[in-house]
């Protein structure tokens, strides 16, 4: 049984953005792909859960980016269980590119959930026998947990229809970075990139859902934003941008 696994990608042209960088969305369906892939390898993925009558949902990320890979660009994405902070199983990333540098850093949270409570349940029975005592880490401890937000203003509105929703009918995890990265002005993208984008999912949003984003900016070049459906908190995420980002 492998600690990790490695899989290679290649930046096609539908996962580049204005400046022909790997956009991040893309860069979070690498890390689904991979997550899932490694999973099921490891025996803990969609069938051995659904015997449970469970399945798993990404509860917490965090990517802090180098820089952006380009298109047609060769990468390597190697992906671990780093080990379990009480509920949640974590899972870390790197991404590499041909000559071998670090592109990218990522920490995950992941949570179990019984199908028909909704509810989490211990991971250790599933995931004890995963767990190395020497396990590396691509960024230190369990991904952060972000305050709800003060003095917010509007950044429009989604809606969750055919586009965005998995096949568990939920909207997939980087369709919500498409969402707060869309919130931005497209002149932004033009003179900086996001250096750490980090994530809180708080509730699914099902379909045909409408979410109001709202958001603030507590210093220079970091942004919060939460997405709302009624009293229902979905989403908060912290955005950090450089100008030096390459």
């Amino acid at each position: 049984m492998k600690e990790h696994r490695e899989d290679s990608y290649t930046v096609r042209s539908y996962d580049v953005d204005i400046r022909r960088r790997l956009r991040l969305s893309c860069m979070m369906d690498y890390f689904q792909e991979s997550a899932w892939r490694h999973a099921e390898e490891l025996g803990v993925g969609v069938q051995r859960l659904g015997e449970e009558g469970c399945f798993w949902v990404l509860s917490r990320l965090c990517v802090e980016v180098e820089r952006y890979p380009v298109w047609n660009e060769q990468v390597t994405l190697r992906t671990w269980p780093k080990g379990i902070d009480r509920l949640f199983a974590l899972r870390d990333f790197l991404l590499f590119d041909e000559a071998g540098e670090t592109c990218a850093r990522a920490s995950t949270a992941w949570l179990i959930l019984h199908g028909e409570r909704r509810r989490p349940v211990r991971v250790e029975p599933f995931f004890q026998h995963l767990l190395s005592p020497t396990a590396a880490e691509a960024l230190p401890g369990t991904p952060e947990k972000i305050d709800p937000l003060t003095e917010d203003v509007s950044a429009g509105c989604r809606r969750s229809g055919y586009a965005v929703l998995d096949m568990n009918r939920h909207v997939n995890n980087a369709r919500y970075a498409d969402w707060v990265l869309d919130s931005f002005p497209l002149e932004r993208f033009d003179r900086e990139g996001v250096r750490k984008f980090s994530i809180q999912y708080l509730a699914e949003i099902g379909p045909e859902t409408e979410v109001d984003l709202r958001s603030s900016s507590p210093e220079e070049g970091v942004c919060l934003l939460s997405g709302r459906s009624g009293s229902t908190e979905h989403f908060r995420s912290r955005v950090v941008w450089s100008s030096s980002i390459r």
